[in-house]
């Protein structure tokens, strides 16, 4: 590999003789020898590493970039009595250090997702501040994956500037180009290599579109944002019994009911050297009660041990419908809204047991109901005593102040607060709270006049108060 040239020079060495009192009295060393490393040399004579070439006290050594860093230049006064002859004299020595440039190869941007065919530019950072770079050498290789200038991108590309910009080929596997700097110095190129940059692959982002509720007959599927060039196969499970699976292979399928039950559709996609897997879980056939939750605040799913003067929430799970909600004499409904419902409980202990329902339809259109009981409780009751918070002014203008009672001051902080417009029961207001907080104030200057509910949730239980807005 060719290298740099440089000159090297020094003074011409004296004669002289020991012991005398006049030392340098025989005039000066013309003439002498030079040992490189490997490659190197001296005019057009090379260098084998322990060859002797003869030389003066100023030459031009060419060094060879590939062979040499860590060895040494040997210097020693030419024996002219013959040719190759040892002077016995100890030679001198330069010790040859090459640091390596600091050149890398970064790209933007360095994530690229599976599928995306938008530019990746690649630069060469010359944080050594080498100078005489006269061009770069982009290595890519065979087969790539990359487009330039709108064409499949060569296996080597030359640019005169540190910068190339790539194109991916859709749902491919992609290689970081390499890259060699071009050099000059006296007339003579080198290159220095500079390694690939890391690029990172992120997956698809992947769906399947069809519907959960194969209620009869047949229904289509497709998988959305599959990158071009991915096929895939899909597959369900169980595998028979449920649904037939009519196609395994491409980016959409169908399924056609067996028998009422529950399957997860899956399809693997190949796509940049990778297989990424997506899945729908199906309900086929109608739904049946068990698919579906109702559950209280402060109470387990189907039992609800209740305490007097408390506001309850309950909320049904699962795909439904036309929801309607029922529940016992001396409760009163503080909001109600699809699968969400907010009951008080009476001020007192009658009627001690009941039920709150909800009856709904669900995907398949057969009507079902959920129902949790619930029951008076005399000893799990809160000591807190009511009311637990109190808020002012009421009627309000500007912003209502809320605040935890002094008979509870210690007992209960405020958690959550919401605020419900008691006409149409549609949230105005809704925010959580860290812990320890005892007081707090909400801006109620847009909100339109109208009687409000204010609830307020210390981490527990949902207590509501009304006022009016001015």
């Amino acid at each position: 590999m060719p290298g740099f040239k440089f000159q090297y020079y020094f003074s011409k060495i004296k004669w002289f003789t020991d012991f005398e009192p006049s030392a340098y009295c025989f005039g000066e060393i013309a003439d002498y020898e030079y040992q490189l490393p490997a490659g190197w040399k001296i005019g057009s004579n090379p260098s084998t590493g322990s060859n002797w070439i003869q030389g003066t006290n100023s030459v031009t050594i060419t060094s060879d970039l590939s062979t040499g860093n860590g060895a040494r230049i040997f210097i020693r006064p030419k024996n002219t009595c013959g040719t190759n002859l040892n002077n016995y004299q100890v030679p001198a020595s330069i010790v040859v250090l090459r640091a390596a440039a600091a050149l890398t190869i970064s790209a933007s941007p360095n994530t690229v997702a599976c599928g995306s065919t938008s530019p990746v530019v690649f630069t060469i950072d010359n944080t050594s501040s080498l100078t005489g770079i006269t061009g770069y050498m982009w290595e890519l290789g065979n087969n790539n994956n990359w487009t330039y200038n709108g064409s499949p991108a060569p296996s080597s590309i030359y640019t005169t500037t540190n910068t190339l910009t790539l194109s991916p080929v859709c749902g491919t596997s992609l290689v970081s180009p390499s890259a060699s700097v071009v050099l000059t110095n006296a007339g003579n190129t080198c290159n220095i290599p500079v390694p690939a940059p890391t690029l990172t692959v992120t997956a698809p982002s992947l769906s399947i579109q069809g519907t959960q509720s194969l209620c009869s007959g047949t229904e289509n599927y497709l998988i959305v944002g599959a990158p071009c060039n991915s096929p895939a196969i899909w597959s369900i499970e169980p595998g028979t019994g449920i649904a037939n699976l009519n196609s395994t292979n491409g980016v959409s399928t169908s399924l056609t009911k067996v028998s009422d039950g529950k399957i997860v559709l899956t399809a693997k996609v190949a796509s940049c050297a990778t297989e990424y897997p997506v899945t729908l879980p199906i309900q086929v056939g109608t739904y049946t009660s068990s698919d579906f939750t109702l559950t209280a605040s402060s109470g387990s799913n189907g039992y609800l041990s209740w305490c007097p003067n408390t506001t309850y929430g309950f909320t049904l799970g699962g795909p439904a419908s036309n929801y309607s909600w029922y529940y016992p004499t001396g409760w009163t409904p503080n909001y109600i809204s699809g699968y969400i419902c907010a009951i008080r409980s009476p001020s007192t202990s009658y009627p001690p047991t009941g039920d709150v329902s909800c009856t709904f339809t669900e995907p398949c259109g057969t009507t079902i109901s959920k129902t949790i009981f619930v029951a008076y409780s005399s000893s799990g009751c809160s000591p807190i005593t009511e009311p637990a918070y109190t808020y002012w002014p009421n009627p309000v203008t500007y912003s209502i102040s809320v605040s935890v009672s002094s008979a509870n001051m210690g007992l209960i902080t405020i958690r959550a607060i919401e605020i419900v417009n008691a006409s149409n029961y549609m949230t105005v207001f809704s925010q959580n709270y860290g812990t320890g907080v005892t007081n707090t104030s909400v801006t109620t200057y847009y909100y339109q006049p109208g009687n409000y509910l204010l609830r307020v949730y210390d981490g527990t239980t949902w207590r509501t108060y009304q006022f009016v807005k001015m």
